[in-house]
């Protein structure tokens, strides 16, 4: 069973200062305008009593490397504590008003804008490292003045970044060409345990 029936996208909102400040407003209140054709927040949705159901909640979604994540997340009873700011604002709806705190079931969650649905966010993908001190206490006497040979055919530039680095991460190109340097002197075995991440 889905923990909402459907969603909304409100439309992306930015801040911007009325003309004239609704009688209304708040001292503290907060302008913002839909993008696409320039209506209030304040005035069409956070001051407006019918503007939401007791089973909708408001999230705003943001974009990042994983696509489009869904971030604050609360009731729209409390609309008015919505921190709306240069984002896209969806409603979910249906969300069974019993639910005490709807955050915990949406908050850095997925959202798919094509089919409306929140998703599984990817597994982010963790960096594999090996830090260089590791490879010095791994390696035996023998093992260290060969890696200083293989070090010393290197480029200058090699070298220095060699040198100068703290750890090397396995997703670049150049750990392809170490660990290709490394299986020529130490064997493949050897190479790997000696490169292993950290």
């Amino acid at each position: 069973m889905s923990d909402y029936t459907s969603i909304e996208i409100l439309g992306d909102f930015d801040f911007y200062t009325p003309d004239t400040r609704p009688e209304l407003a708040p001292g503290d209140a907060l302008f913002m305008q839909r993008t696409s054709d320039g209506l209030d927040w304040y005035e069409n949705w956070a001051h407006k009593a019918d503007a939401f159901d007791a089973n909708d909640v408001l999230a705003t979604v943001l974009s990042d490397d994983r696509g489009a994540v869904i971030q604050c997340v609360l009731r729209a009873t409390l609309v008015q504590q919505m921190p709306v700011g240069k984002e896209r604002i969806i409603v979910i709806r249906g969300v069974d008003p019993t639910i005490d705190k709807p955050h915990r079931l949406f908050e850095q969650k997925g959202f798919d804008e094509t089919t409306l649905n929140i998703v599984d966010l990817p597994a982010p993908v963790v960096p594999v490292i090996t830090y260089k001190k590791d490879i010095w206490v791994r390696a035996t006497d023998a093992e260290a003045d060969t890696i200083e040979q293989v070090l010393a055919q290197q480029t200058t530039r090699k070298q220095n970044i060699f040198r100068d680095a703290t750890y090397l991460d396995h997703a670049e190109p150049l750990f392809a060409e170490l660990m290709a340097g490394f299986v020529v002197a130490f064997g493949e075995v050897r190479a790997g345990q000696l490169l292993a991440g950290s």
